[in-house]
């Protein structure tokens, strides 16, 4: 079946990260644009596509949204709020001190911010006043993730520990220790009581939220773990090592394993670039092959593959019905496409 859209984007280096809203598709590339891409564009690159629009964030390293807001965390240590209906820039929180390494908006009153090595501080900000209402400095180096679950904040950081904060008291709750390199991806399961950390190395360690005590490690991926999803009760992994895993969230044990990268391409150079899902299917993109795999989730067959990256696919991501994929063209361009899961499930990829 065609792509429901696709649209290009000239870039000197990569698309850093693609995310689905209920309105938009959310691209961002290095240095620092920002493209935004209506849900329900069906145009395929329009060079003026009146669905797509371009917000020049200046260099930055991460962002969030919530609803229709859209938060940018800039190395100018100012953290930036934007329409992303109209590009048109609502807030600044400044006074950082340090480039803005990790932001999180968990609702349309608060945006969390994390800086860099010089100042590895946390600040929650106030949206309609733009004031500090706390401030988290226990990290010794600087914060690479951030998430929110009820009242509490989890925070990631280079300084190899994850910590647990109180959002209405801001003490910090639990820290949680013994990851070999720095955590840099969380995933939870279904009720949000379990907590998978992914580093470096490729093991997963899983910690109780409640307590902050550690539960087990799943070890078999050789490289980091750079997506790591809940799906019927089990842990799955994507990895940079071009395997996918699936784990049993109490003791950690192995369920199964698939290697997407079975043409004779090493798996260290055909990353795991992320996973979607259907109602029938799962669908993968290697980094090196530019195939997207599309197997059936029950089975783990694969069924079908698809080329959409000339040279690698940089993302892969689902949600509010849809599947969008970032690839590389050539240098200096890139392509973002967008599919329609009931569309996948009933006439294929």
């Amino acid at each position: 079946m065609s792509p429901q859209a696709s649209c290009q984007i000239s870039c000197p280096t990569t698309i850093t990260k693609l995310c689905i809203t209920p309105r938009h598709v959310i691209a961002t590339t290095n240095p620092g644009t920002v493209i935004v891409l209506e849900i329900t564009c069906e145009h395929h690159n329009l060079e003026n596509d009146p669905h797509k629009r371009i917000i020049e964030a200046g260099e930055l390293w991460d962002i969030d949204w919530y609803d229709l807001f859209l938060v940018t965390g800039n190395a100018d240590g100012t953290a930036r709020l934007w329409n992303i209906e109209n590009g048109v820039k609502l807030k600044e929180f400044p006074e950082h001190g340090d480039c803005i390494h990790a932001v999180l908006m968990p609702d349309e009153s608060t945006v969390i911010t994390g800086t860099g090595a010089n100042t590895h501080t946390i600040r929650v900000w106030d949206v309609a006043s733009g004031s500090c209402s706390h401030k988290f400095d226990h990290h010794t180096r600087g914060i690479i993730r951030l998430k929110t679950i009820g009242n509490q904040l989890i925070s990631g950081s280079y300084d190899q520990t994850v910590r647990i904060w109180d959002l209405v008291t801001g003490n910090e709750l639990h820290r949680l220790e013994g990851h070999a390199r720095y955590p840099s991806v969380f995933g939870f399961n279904d009720d949000e009581t379990l907590m998978a950390v992914s580093c470096g190395t490729g093991d997963i360690k899983i910690w109780r939220i409640k307590d902050g005590t550690y539960v087990t490690t799943c070890q078999g991926h050789t490289w980091v773990a750079n997506q790591l999803e809940n799906r019927n009760g089990n842990l799955v992994s994507a990895s940079s090592d071009g395997t996918i895993r699936t784990w049993n969230w109490e003791d950690g044990s192995l369920l199964h394993a698939i290697d997407p990268a079975h043409q004779g391409i090493s798996n260290l150079t055909n990353a795991v670039r992320g996973m979607a899902w259907t109602n029938l299917y799962m669908i993968t993109g290697g980094f090196r092959d530019g195939l997207l795999k599309v197997w059936d989730k029950e089975s783990n067959v694969l069924l079908l593959e698809r080329h959409v990256g000339h040279t690698g696919i940089g993302n892969v991501v689902g949600g509010e019905g849809k599947v969008a994929v970032s690839s590389k063209v050539r240098h200096g361009l890139y392509q973002i496409t967008l599919w329609d899961r009931g569309m996948i499930d009933a006439e294929g990829l």
